[in-house]
C-alpha cells in the first residue's frame, strides 16, 4: 500500500511539475500579441518618474523584450478609459485609423481587467448645442416629417415642405437624427457630454450600460467603440480638447461643467484607474485666425485633472491612478491639418506634465504599435496603483 501511494504522489507531483512550467507559455500569433514566458509579479516594476515625459516609449515593462512588440500583462480591477477624438474638418481619416486599430488594443484591456468603463467624446460642436438648434430650428411640420420612424426629421424634397423648414444642417434633428422633445438631447452636442449615436452614420451605438459609456455588459465592445469613435467632420475648428477632457473627467462648478458631469453619470469611478486618450491632428485651439482653444494652459490642466484625482490627499496617488495617451501633429508628417506648422506643443506639454504618459503621431500608418507601448505603459502603472 505504500508503494502505491509514493508512486500515486509521485505522479501527482510529476503532472504538477509539467503544468507548471507550462502555464505561463501562451501565444497568440494570430493577434500579433504575446503574454510573457515568465509569471508576472506585482512591484517588479518601478514607476515611471515622469523626469523625462514619461513619452519616449523607453520605460516597457523589462521583460527581455523591450521594443519588439510584446504585450506584458499586469492586472487593475477596474479601469475607466476616456477618448477625446478631434471632430474637426481633416479628421475623417484619422478617426478611420483610430477604429481599426481599437481592436487589438482592447485585446490587452481585457487582458489587463475584466471590468472597464470606455467613454468617447469630441472637441466641440460650433458652439451649438441641441438646446440652442432645437429653439432656432423648431420641430419641422407634419407634412415635413420624413417617415413615422424619423417624426422629428423633415424630408427637403417633399413638395408639401415649405421653403427653410428644414432649417440649417447643424440642427439636432438634422445631424443627429435625435429628438428635439427627448430630455436627452441636452447631452448630445455638449462639449464633454460621452457620444452615444454616431454622428458619421447617423445609427444609435445602443449601449448596454444604461449610460454614455461602453462597460464589459456590451455584446460586441469594439463595435460599439467604432460607432461612438467615428465622431464626424462637422465640429468646431477652434478645437477644445482639453477642455472636453476636463468637463467629462474633471468638472468645476458652471452650468455646463455640472451638467456634462450629470449626463457622463456612472462613467467615472473613484476607485478605477484612469486612461485618458486624446487624438488630433492640431494643437489645442487649432490654427485658425482668432481660435481661443481651452481655457488655460497645460499647467494648469494637469492640476485641475490631478486635484479631481485626490491631489491634496496624497498627492503621489493621485499621480499613479492617471495614464495619459496622446496621439497628434508632432511635425514629422503632412497629414495634420497645415502640417508641421501647428505640431500640438501644449498637448505634448500637458503630456510631459503626468507621470505616466505615453505619445504617438497622428501621421502613422497603423496606430496598433502605438497602442501595445499604451498597453505596457497601462500594465505597468497597474502595478503601482493604488484604489
Amino acid at each position: 500500500m505504500r508503494v502505491i501511494n509514493r508512486l500515486f504522489l509521485s505522479a501527482i507531483s510529476l503532472s504538477l511539475a509539467l503544468l507548471l512550467s507550462g502555464c505561463f507559455e501562451v501565444e497568440n500569433s494570430d493577434q500579433g500579441l504575446k503574454l510573457p514566458t515568465e509569471p508576472w509579479v506585482p512591484g517588479e516594476v518601478e514607476a515611471s518618474t515622469g523626469e523625462e515625459g514619461g513619452s519616449t516609449g523607453e520605460d516597457w515593462l523589462d521583460d527581455g523584450s523591450s521594443g519588439t512588440g510584446d504585450f506584458v500583462p499586469g492586472f487593475c480591477n477596474k479601469i475607466d478609459f476616456l477618448f477625446v477624438i478631434d471632430s474637426s474638418g481633416s479628421m475623417m481619416d484619422k478617426q478611420q485609423k483610430l477604429v481599426q486599430s481599437f481592436p487589438k488594443f482592447f485585446e490587452a484591456i481585457q487582458r489587463t481587467t475584466n471590468d472597464y468603463h470606455i467613454m468617447v467624446v469630441d472637441s466641440g460642436q460650433l458652439n451649438r448645442t441641441c438646446t440652442e438648434s432645437c429653439q432656432t430650428n423648431p420641430l419641422p411640420p407634419e407634412e415635413c416629417q420624413l417617415s413615422e420612424d424619423h417624426p422629428d426629421v423633415c424630408d427637403p424634397g417633399k413638395a408639401e415642405c415649405p421653403l427653410g423648414a428644414c432649417g440649417d444642417w447643424n440642427t439636432c434633428y438634422i445631424d443627429s437624427h435625435f429628438s428635439c422633445r427627448d430630455p436627452a438631447s441636452q447631452c448630445m452636442d455638449l462639449t464633454g457630454s460621452g457620444i452615444t449615436y454616431s454622428k458619421t452614420n447617423h445609427v444609435n451605438c445602443n449601449f448596454s450600460s444604461g449610460g454614455r459609456y461602453i462597460d464589459a455588459s456590451q455584446e460586441n465592445p469594439a463595435e460599439a467603440f467604432s460607432c461612438a469613435a467615428l465622431v464626424g467632420t462637422r465640429g468646431d475648428a477652434d478645437e477644445k480638447m482639453m477642455e472636453s477632457m476636463l468637463r467629462a473627467v474633471a468638472p468645476k462648478v458652471g452650468d455646463e461643467d455640472l451638467l456634462a458631469k450629470q449626463c457622463n453619470q456612472g462613467f467615472l469611478r473613484d476607485d478605477a484607474l484612469l486612461v485618458i486618450t486624446l487624438i488630433t491632428d492640431e494643437d489645442d485651439g487649432g490654427t485658425l485666425g482668432g481660435n481661443s482653444g481651452s481655457k488655460g494652459d497645460p499647467t494648469e490642466w494637469a492640476q485641475n485633472l490631478l486635484a479631481a484625482r485626490g491631489l491634496e490627499i496624497d498627492e503621489q496617488k493621485a499621480r499613479n491612478s492617471v495614464v495619459t495617451l496622446g496621439i497628434f501633429d508632432q511635425g514629422d508628417g503632412d497629414c495634420g491639418y497645415l502640417s508641421a506648422s501647428n505640431s500640438g506643443d501644449r498637448i505634448k506639454a500637458f503630456l510631459d506634465l503626468m507621470d505616466h504618459s505615453v505619445y504617438g503621431s497622428v501621421c502613422d500608418e497603423s496606430y496598433e504599435s502605438f497602442f501595445v507601448e499604451a498597453a505596457n505603459k497601462l500594465s505597468q502603472t497597474c502595478s503601482i496603483f493604488v484604489p
